[in-house]
């Protein structure tokens, strides 16, 4: 089924590429890479590479997208026109084997490898995009994915109960306020964390539908409790982005995100820790370590630039948040706090660009006793 969805894309990508008049189409590519590592023997770290091309306008005023991410591939139309208030986007997407992070299972910060195991993916969407007026935004979206899961060979619990291959239909509904001033090339592929001004926030509803709901996660005669998915699952995520400069040389960066959720398993939970722009920021904690649908997370930094005339900047933050079941033993009404702490570095020279974090977490909650020191590095470019 995978290799199916690879070669719709592959095919799509040949049509948009034959397009009469695809010479005139303005296009933009963008590079970028990093690593993000817990700097604690034993404990994992990831990077990624990704490759984006986009052609501007190439379809009654729309983007045709191709992005590969590391092991994710995506084709996309974005933003076509269909009025003067209402865009459509349409996608196929595949991510091969590390879907989720889920090949590290990772509780109280230490991994346990004899319970991860592949996943994989392959799903197409349409969304219809209503621009109100002004800063207002509602969308609408209608998906449809095939999971497929395996073992890891030698490495797989054997005892372990995999997910089963299933279907999922998974309509989303989305509010977006859209206030942010910054600069065009703060939204290009290559910038892994945009300096934000102004203030963007969102809300998603969402249901996911499986033809198959069997519970997985524990070993063979004992099920888990945590991973039992509902028939239906609900879920409601917010997130928000607000900059604000103070002075000719510093601003003040908020990022908050929060979920809310039913019948939800690891699948769907969002992916909690790490420095990387990929999750939901935690300074100190491995990368997707935390799976939690039920949660509040802020970070809050001040971020300087050497001189009015430089690009590069340097800051301070502090992040932290309140997350349900953080031992992952099923217990959804129990709450656990992390806390963390980050310097930041973002160096900027015309189409280059390169960041560097370190961040340490605080001993509290889920990591009491476990003092963790993470840094990441990456690069961007565009051409």
């Amino acid at each position: 089924m995978l290799w199916r969805f690879r070669r719709v894309g592959v095919l799509a990508l040949a049509v948009g590429l034959a397009a009469p008049g695809v010479e005139a189409i303005p296009w933009r590519r963008a590079v970028a890479a990093g690593h993000d590592q817990v700097l604690t023997p034993g404990l994992p770290g990831h990077g990624w590479i990704l490759f984006d091309l986009r052609g501007r306008g190439a379809v009654r005023g729309g983007d045709f997208h191709l992005q590969f991410n590391t092991e994710t591939v995506t084709v996309a139309l974005e933003g076509v026109r269909l009025g003067a208030r209402v865009e459509l986007t349409a996608a196929l997407r595949v991510e091969a084997l590390y879907a989720g992070i889920l090949p590290d299972y990772i509780v109280r910060g230490d991994r346990t490898t004899a319970r991860g195991f592949w996943a994989s993916y392959g799903d197409a969407f349409v969304a219809v995009k209503w621009l109100i007026g002004g800063p207002h935004i509602v969308e609408g979206l209608a998906g449809g994915r095939r999971w497929r899961f395996d073992r890891r060979a030698g490495v797989t619990l054997d005892s372990l109960v995999l997910p089963e291959d299933s279907w999922v239909f998974a309509p989303r509904l989305r509010y977006t306020f859209w206030a942010a001033r910054n600069a065009a090339r703060e939204w290009g592929a290559e910038v892994a964390f945009p300096r934000w001004e102004g203030l963007a926030a969102g809300v998603e509803l969402g249901l996911d539908v499986r033809d198959v709901r069997a519970p997985w996660g524990g070993v063979e005669g004992s099920p888990s409790s945590r991973n039992t998915p509902g028939a239906v699952i609900v879920m409601a995520r917010q997130w928000l982005r607000a900059g604000r400069r103070l002075g000719p040389r510093a601003r003040l960066g908020v990022e908050q995100n929060a979920s809310w959720g039913r019948g939800e398993d690891d699948l769907t939970r969002p992916r909690i820790g790490g420095l990387n722009p990929f999750v939901v920021g935690l300074p100190g904690v491995p990368w997707a370590s935390l799976l939690s649908e039920r949660f509040v997370a802020a970070q809050a930094g001040v971020y300087v630039r050497p001189s009015e005339a430089s690009a590069h900047e340097f800051g301070l933050a502090v992040g932290g948040g309140a997350f349900s079941d953080p031992l992952r033993t099923g217990q959804l009404g129990r709450f656990g706090g992390a806390l963390g702490v980050m310097l930041h570095a973002d160096l900027r020279w015309g189409r280059w660009q390169g960041y560097a974090r370190v961040g340490w977490g605080a001993p509290v909650g889920p990591f009491e006793g476990a003092l963790r020191l993470s840094a990441m590095l990456g690069a961007g470019a565009s051409f």
